[in-house]
């Protein structure tokens, strides 16, 4: 068995028509060779593995002594076959046109070359032509070297953004173009290049015209913003666009649905038409663009009547365009920079010089409520808006600022909810609108605040709604989140609350804004001027005209502060009905702001002269109050002599010298007199001269003290001072306002020894209590150094690069190590009845430091301190807390959710010795002080 190698072309050949070839090559062989048959296959080859590309082998099975011969005659007819065989490469963007439609082309050409053979490899575009004549196989070859002439390619690189464009309607009468000279164009399949196919003239010129075409319609898009689609179509022939098509021969069209600008024609030209466009929309150039967020309910009155108010600002002001978009409230003016600068001015005072009318509906039951208190009374009087109440609404009137934080007050008195905002740029919004599309930004404000915080894209603004102190610190954290998202866009500026209302004046901060170009608000949340640009140069601008004008405004006021001891004379100040002040405002021509809550009284006008006027003025009405109205102290023991049985002794005073005379409720020492000048200073005199005669038979010693060191003195419940008043037959008297002490009665040396025993408690509490704070600082020293040692440890270990993996989420974090072994932690007794059973107390162990053995220093000092009774001896030594009243160790359930010692005030002056039998079960030790403090062990 021999076999010969046979190309793919003859192998076909000889497979033809059952075979018939091989069949004859075999008779002819048979004819030649003596003795046996011959056989001829084809080696059996698997579609999955073989390519039918490659040459095969072609068996020849025969007797030995004939395989020589055989082998040589089917030699010899493969190598007739190649000698008759043309072989031709094609590029293979021909082998389409060669093959024609469904072959067409290519069987065409097996009948115009009877008895040709035509094979081609569409991957490699080799073409083999078999024939016996030699005319017909150059017949064929000529017929596709023609094919091939008349199919050649040039390619075209373009945009794959343009392709749309050539084969839809725009590129027609260019394709047609292309079509007439004889050519075809297609795309190719990697979309980079139209592909031109005809002969070499052909495509020449072909690829001419598309390249024209493509250079003639390149194409920039943008996107802009929906509220600019009008202003760049306003005028029609005149307008924005048609003029950029004009003066730069290109095509401009805006695809709404996207909000897509599309210029297109030559490059050159299209960057030209480009940068006039975006000048027109974003300024540049001395061509200036300023966007206003104008008010809800004002937008009206910037427009006017059949927009009369923007038709007259256009013409005061050459070659500006004016644009107001209903549905934003934003008023754009383009134009030249000074006139823009001009308009810009005029229409911000214009803003800040308007009212608006806002109504918040209520409920009969809410109608009610206002109806009976003075809630919008106050309202008023703090944001300077004008409210009224009707049967179905409250309407609100004054500029923005103030119907927005009265509106706001209204609806948190009505609902309990606070609701405020922090107004954006246009361009702010988009930046921050793609940072808020991460959540956790506003998730992680939300959960430190307990606020609602959330970006309101159609009032360009971030809303923030909850407690109103929740509100206010979660404003603080947006502010900071813009600060670093928008850097030097923002600035707060504090002021001080009495300038508040003169600096936040609406028309000065217009003109601030105005001349600045940043857009300024006044935020009374947080006592600040808030100021924003995109353009960081306004802002520093606009806070340097804030600055000047705190200067200038605190020349303009005066601020009169207080005491609480004080707080009787606001009544005069404000006169009935704000009468007094009000006079003092229309007699002066200044603003008087008068604040129960912080006890100050602040005088702002518009010159020095009259704030001098007015201060002076309202020095003399104080003057006056302070004559007409005498307070004085008088020592605790004296003050049932005073009275008088029934009274009598202070009546007939009173009625002596024509006043009033009231001893205070809340302060039982001191008594008011009231009445006219004259006959007040003359009881006066009397009761001073009283006093001084009771002194005199009731001789005493008195001596400055510590405010801190009083409950020292007292003792729990009076304990200490009773005993001390007791052993020496002295009275004590604690006057808590001038931080005295008055020892009276007695005989002198009882007297100097109540005193020095007096002192002596006072100057060991102020030695216990600097020991505290000396050991606690050092302490906190030792604790320092030993974490830097730790942390220097776990360094040098390498434990310090575990704790800097991320952990997994899934896993839980362990906490088991951040807290002390032994827990210090409050608690709260509480009365479960409201008349307690009277019960012996159980005598527990006395509190001692073994208790604490398992504590750190800083758990033990801290639990000395919260336990410390400082009840004295006897003899009125202090000694420590281990010593002396031992704190009672108490065996009752934890409550862990009450960790607030403030709530201990609630319960009965007797609690302890009402206190019942503790609790037994699952009991937990903690230590109960009578400062009032719980400590769980």
């Amino acid at each position: 068995e021999e076999f010969v190698m046979v190309r793919p072309m003859q192998r076909n050949k000889f497979l033809n028509n059952s075979a018939a070839v091989v069949r004859e090559l075999q008779a002819e062989i048979s004819s030649v060779i003596t003795g046996g048959g011959i056989l001829l296959f084809f080696e059996k080859r698997l579609q999955a593995k073989d390519d039918f590309g490659e040459a095969s082998k072609l068996f020849v099975r025969t007797s030995r002594a004939n395989a020589e011969k055989a082998k040589q005659m089917v030699q010899s007819r493969v190598e007739t076959f190649e000698a008759n065989t043309i072989k031709m490469t094609v590029s293979t963007h021909c082998v389409p046109a060669i093959l024609g439609k469904g072959g067409e082309t290519i069987n065409s050409l097996r009948k115009e070359g009877t008895g040709a053979d035509i094979d081609m490899d569409k991957v490699s575009g080799i073409i083999q032509i078999h024939a016996d004549d030699e005319e017909t196989r150059n017949a064929v070859k000529t017929a596709i070297e023609k094919i091939v002439s008349e199919n050649q390619v040039k390619k075209v690189e373009i945009e794959k953004s343009m392709i749309g464009l050539v084969l839809g309607e725009l590129g027609k009468d260019m394709r047609k173009e292309v079509s007439d000279l004889g050519a075809t164009l297609s795309v190719d399949p990697s979309d980079r290049y139209l592909v031109v196919k005809g002969t070499d003239d052909q495509i020449e010129e072909g690829a001419g015209i598309v390249q024209t075409f493509i250079e003639c319609n390149y194409t920039e898009e943008f996107e802009i913003h929906s509220d600019d689609h009008g202003i760049l179509l306003q005028g029609g022939s005149d307008s924005v666009l048609r003029k950029a098509e004009t003066d730069n021969d290109v095509k401009v069209n805006i695809r709404k649905t996207s909000n897509m600008l599309i210029v297109r024609g030559r490059k050159d030209n299209v960057e030209a038409a480009l940068v006039e466009i975006k000048r027109f929309l974003y300024g540049g150039d001395g061509f200036a663009v300023y966007k206003l967020k104008v008010p809800e309910g004002l937008l009206g009155v910037v427009i006017g009547k059949g927009g009369s108010n923007i038709s007259k600002l256009e013409s005061d002001h050459d070659g500006l365009t004016i644009q107001a978009n209903g549905e934003t409230s934003v008023l754009c003016i383009r134009g030249p920079q000074d006139k823009v600068n001009e308009c810009r001015s005029q229409v911000i005072c214009q803003l800040a010089s308007s009212k608006i009318t806002e109504n918040v509906l209520v409920t009969s039951d809410q109608h009610y409520t206002l109806s009976q208190q003075d809630t919008l009374k106050k309202l008023m009087y703090t944001t300077g808006a004008s409210l009224a109440l009707t049967e179905t609404f409250v309407k609100i009137r004054g500029t923005t600022a103030d119907v927005r934080d009265a509106k706001a007050m209204l609806q948190e008195h009505l609902t309990g909810r606070y609701e405020q905002t922090i107004e954006l740029d246009p361009s702010q919004l988009n930046r921050v609108r793609a940072a808020s599309k991460d959540p956790s930004h506003f998730k992680r404000i939300q959960d430190a605040t307990g606020t609602e915080v959330s970006l309101d894209t159609a009032s360009s603004a971030i809303l923030i709604s909850g407690k109103r102190s929740s509100v206010k610190k979660a404003k603080t954290f947006v502010l900071g989140f813009l600060d670093f998202l928008l850097p030097s866009e923002f600035s707060k500026v504090k002021v001080a609350k009495p300038l508040l209302k003169l600096v936040a004046d609406a028309t000065e901060l217009a003109k601030i804004a105005a001349e600045s170009g940043a857009s300024i608000s006044l935020d009374r949340d947080l006592n600040a001027i808030l100021v924003r640009s995109a353009n960081s140069e306004n802002v520093g601008k606009a806070v340097a005209l804030l600055d000047k004008r705190m200067k200038e405004c605190e020349e303009l006021v005066y601020v009169e502060r207080f005491d609480h001891s004080d707080s009787w004379l606001f009544p005069i100040i404000i006169g009935k009905g704000g009468a007094t002040v009000q006079n003092l405002q229309k007699d002066y021509g200044c603003s008087i702001n008068v604040s129960k809550e912080e006890l100050t009284v602040a005088i702002s006008g518009d010159n020095a002269e009259s704030v001098d006027k007015t201060k002076e003025a309202f020095h003399q009405i104080i003057e006056k109050a302070r004559k007409e109205c005498v307070f004085i102290d008088l020592p605790e023991s004296a003050m049932a002599a005073f009275i008088g049985k029934g009274g009598s002794n202070i009546r007939q005073l009173a009625t002596d010298h024509g006043v009033d005379i009231e001893r205070m409720r809340k302060e039982p020492t001191r008594i008011q007199i009231k009445g006219d000048e004259l006959p007040v200073e003359g009881a006066r005199e009397a009761v001073s001269l009283w006093l001084l005669e009771w002194e005199q038979q009731h001789e005493g010693i008195s001596f400055k003290i510590e405010e801190s060191t009083i409950p020292s003195i007292l003792g729990p419940k009076g304990s200490v001072i009773t005993a001390i008043q007791n052993d020496h037959d002295i009275k004590v008297d604690i006057d808590r306002r001038l931080l005295t002490v008055s020892v009276r009665g007695g005989q002198k040396d009882d007297r100097e020894k109540a005193v020095k025993k007096i002192q002596k408690i006072a100057n060991e509490h102020i030695a216990r209590v600097a020991e505290q704070e000396e050991l606690r600082l050092k302490e906190a020293a030792e604790a320092a150094a030993a974490r830097i040692a730790e942390a220097r440890a776990r360094k040098e270990n390498g434990q310090h690069i575990q704790k800097q993996l991320p952990e997994k989420q899934d896993d839980k974090k362990d906490r088991t190590k951040e807290f002390a072994a032994i827990p210090v932690g409050l608690t709260v007794v509480e009365n479960k009845s409201s008349k307690a059973k009277k019960t012996k107390i159980k005598k527990k162990p006395a509190a001692n430091v073994e208790t604490l053995t398992g504590a750190s220093n800083a758990g033990q000092s801290l639990f000395n301190m919260l336990v410390a009774d400082n009840t004295p001896t006897a003899t009125g030594q202090v000694v420590s807390p281990f010593e002396s009243s031992p704190p009672t160790l108490v065996d009752e359930q934890w409550d862990s959710s009450t960790v607030s010692s403030a709530a201990n005030s609630s319960g009965s002056e007797n609690e302890i010795e009402n206190m019942e039998t503790p609790v037994t079960q699952d009991k937990i030790s903690y230590y109960k002080s009578a400062s009032g403090f719980s400590v769980r062990l």
